[in-house]
């Protein structure tokens, strides 16, 4: 729509009313650094029962959640652009307008070129998407269980959102079903959200459905979102690409894969390696089997490059990660990437 022009708005008994309506402006997030209630240092003796959200905060450091302000301060308009926007009225079209605007019912009903005029409406949403099936059991290269680096990387979402005043709802589950929070932007349903999915991961017994998963993202809202899917490095299978197909033309859809440790390094000192059965003890001599490490080496390369395919094919953008430590800012840097990108 162009700037600084008069529009004639019009009215549903078809006569042409009055100057527009100034849309209202979008909301934008403080400039402190901190969300109300959330210290901007260290917590001396933080304990288990501390707030996640806390917890959080004090390993973002300042720099990066000034960052985050400005990152999606841009992203939602350029991912997220024609949503998050409430119906307002109809208007004659003037040259200029945008012809997908046009409403084709109206136009032909009445015999002149309509538009449909939307107000943008100020709350953008994040929608969590994760995976807790019993491969999440598993020990990422940093020496952490997958199940912690996955609560991380939804515990830093889930603080961005709180920080920028966007609503944030969470879908996680496996084969055994899933569990749904709708979207809401309080404190305590970023706190509720980030407990329900630690216990999810907690008692994780079936194995992943990433396409069960996505149906049930599909079903749980209409508005679209900014969707993170996280899963590990051997998802998303090819079984699940049609749901995820759907779920991607529903939302701008992002993944994070979490990478597993290979099965034959050296793990960090103090570390016990697990995968989906439980603690895996290797002889040496098994790690120094050079036939055996390159055996494994290929599986896993085949393993990632099979979800890599996946993801690539349905263009969505995604994330690999090691740890828990630089995935903040390794975000941001694919946000701010994709907010120069106008295919999602």
């Amino acid at each position: 729509m162009a700037e600084g022009r008069s529009r004639s708005k019009w009215s549903p008994a078809g006569a042409p009313a009055g100057g527009q309506r100034p849309m209202p402006e979008r909301a934008t997030a403080g400039t402190a650094p901190s969300a109300p209630g959330i210290p901007g240092g260290a917590v001396p003796g933080m304990g288990a029962h501390a707030s996640r959200l806390v917890r959080v905060r004090t390993r973002l450091g300042l720099p990066t959640v000034r960052r985050a302000q400005g990152v999606l301060d841009g992203i939602h308009p350029s991912i997220l652009k024609g949503t998050g926007i409430d119906f307002d009225d109809l208007y004659l079209y003037q040259p200029g307008d945008d012809v997908g605007d046009i409403d084709w019912k109206s136009t032909a009903r009445v015999g002149l070129p309509i538009i449909k005029r939307y107000v943008h409406d100020a709350t953008q949403r994040t929608l969590l998407i994760c995976d807790t099936g019993v491969e999440m059991r598993g020990t990422a290269p940093s020496g952490e269980s997958k199940s912690e680096v996955a609560g991380h990387v939804a515990g830093v979402l889930a603080y961005l959102a709180y920080e920028h005043g966007d609503q944030l709802a969470l879908v996680a589950g496996n084969r055994a079903g899933a569990r749904h929070l709708p979207h809401r932007s309080s404190r305590g349903h970023l706190e509720l959200a980030l407990r329900v999915l630690e216990r999810q991961l907690e008692d994780a017994t079936a194995p992943s459905d990433l396409g069960a998963l996505a149906r049930q993202a599909i079903g749980s809202g209409t508005q679209r979102s900014l969707a993170v899917l996280i899963t590990d490095e051997a998802h998303p299978l090819g079984a699940d690409s049609a749901a995820l197909k759907r779920l991607r033309a529903r939302h701008a859809l992002l993944c994070v894969q979490i990478q597993d440790m290979f099965p034959l390094a050296t793990p960090p000192a103090g570390v016990a390696v697990e995968d989906v059965a439980g603690r895996v003890d290797l002889p040496a001599s098994a790690r120094a089997d050079q036939r055996l490490v390159r055996a494994a080496a290929r599986a896993q390369v085949a393993r990632r490059a099979a979800s890599e395919a996946v993801l690539q094919e349905l263009h969505i953008p995604a994330l690999s990660v090691a740890g828990t430590q630089d995935f903040a800012t390794d975000f941001l840097s694919l946000l701010e990437a994709l907010s120069h990108d106008r295919s999602l």
